[in-house]
């Protein structure tokens, strides 16, 4: 029987590509136990920036109702060999193509075409932007259902003051209610943000 293959990270190895991923998927269920979403409720979930899919394979295994959307360019940039066939391989193993879609689909433009979401999850993805992710992070808020999730997992970057949000300012309209820093890896920081600005 073929193992999904999830990627390596840039300046890592395949061995610490597992580990960080072993940590992450730990960090996000977490996450989804604080935001207090029901495992069995049928959710609508955005992963921007799925990569190979591995946070999808996360949020479909703990969430056996949802229905999840990855979306990605699909070019090897952050994580080497990166490809949507590989993707949906990798779901097609798992046994989630049934719940799981990719679209190619570009951050930095209007995601509005793919509806919206109940629960938005972001891995190691809008670093790479630089100052285009305050576009991302707009987009989005755009496609946020009122009272939604978005459990952002990132590096921060070298140029942000401890604490500061201010890379975040188009997140404005949403509450923070969770932060957390990964031990193993400092400067990784997942924070967990609530819509409560009503559906225009």
């Amino acid at each position: 029987m073929s193992l999904p293959d999830f990627g390596v990270y840039h300046h890592s190895t395949r061995k610490q590509s597992e580990i960080l991923r072993e940590s992450v998927r730990d960090l996000f269920s977490h996450s989804f136990d604080i935001a207090g979403i029901r495992k069995g409720e049928e959710i609508r979930v955005l992963d921007a920036g799925c990569g190979s899919g591995f946070l999808c394979a996360v949020v479909a295994s703990y969430f056996p109702n949802a229905q999840i959307t990855g979306i990605d360019l699909f070019k090897s940039g952050s994580l080497r060999d990166l490809s949507l066939d590989t993707a949906v391989r990798n779901m097609e193993i798992l046994g989630f193509s049934r719940r799981v879609e990719f679209v190619t689909a570009d951050l930095t433009e209007s995601l509005k075409s793919l509806g919206t979401f109940d629960l938005i999850v972001s891995n190691l993805v809008l670093h790479n932007l630089g100052q285009r992710r305050k576009k991302a992070f707009g987009n989005i808020v755009e496609v946020m259902k009122q009272g939604a999730f978005f459990v952002y997992g990132d590096l921060s970057t070298s140029n942000e003051p401890e604490g500061s949000d201010s890379s975040h300012d188009v997140l404005g309209p949403l509450r923070l209610i969770y932060e957390q820093r990964l031990e193993s890896k400092s400067q990784y920081r997942l924070q967990i943000f609530r819509n409560n600005i009503p559906n225009r």
